[in-house]
């Protein structure tokens, strides 16, 4: 049974990579130049620096330095210094970053396939749990987003950070954060 899984799950894999790379060949980008922009578009203030990129998408430093600087050659990014300690960089999409990864969107037959399954949300929570899971065995961290993180604090007027010490905003709860812990 769990060999019968593992392929399942590798299948996906590999037909969610064959999708990424068509849609990036499509937009005249490298498939992971589209995941940077992608993972940029999704991710929260707290994890939108290189370092976080490159962990979350497993890659080296220097693969996701050179991207980033490609990207911003294409004015497709933007990165600035952080007001309170210079030498991080928060990396933001320009306004045609987020058209292409708008455009992205628009060939996502995966998303369509998921919409059209009659459990979705019992897919969704298996999913979920099977990529905790492996990135529980993989020792990798969490990347989850706020909703479902052990530092949300609602209790307050605004749900707030424990972490941080900081309020979040409604868009903030469902971005991807590098400090996630369930």
């Amino acid at each position: 049974m769990s060999e019968r899984l593992r392929e399942v799950v590798e299948r996906l894999g590999l037909l969610l990579r064959a999708e990424e790379r068509r849609a990036a060949a499509e937009l005249g980008i490298q498939p992971v130049q589209l995941q940077v922009l992608v993972y940029l578009d999704r991710c929260n203030r707290f994890s939108d620096h290189p370092a976080a990129v490159a962990e979350y998408l497993g890659a080296t430093k220097g693969t996701i330095s050179q991207s980033i600087q490609r990207l911003q050659e294409k004015g497709l990014i933007e990165a600035n210094r952080d007001e309170v300690d210079r030498r991080r960089i928060h990396l933001t999409l320009t306004t045609a970053g987020k058209a292409l990864v708008k455009s992205a969107a628009t060939v996502d037959r995966l998303g369509r396939a998921l919409a059209g399954l009659g459990r979705r949300g019992n897919a969704k929570a298996i999913l979920e749990s099977l990529v905790d899971a492996v990135q529980s065995a993989q020792e990798q961290p969490a990347f989850g987003t706020c909703e479902s993180c052990c530092y949300l604090d609602r209790k307050g007027r605004r749900p707030t950070c424990t972490l941080f010490d900081e309020t979040l905003n409604k868009s903030d709860l469902g971005r991807i954060c590098r400090e996630h812990d369930r």
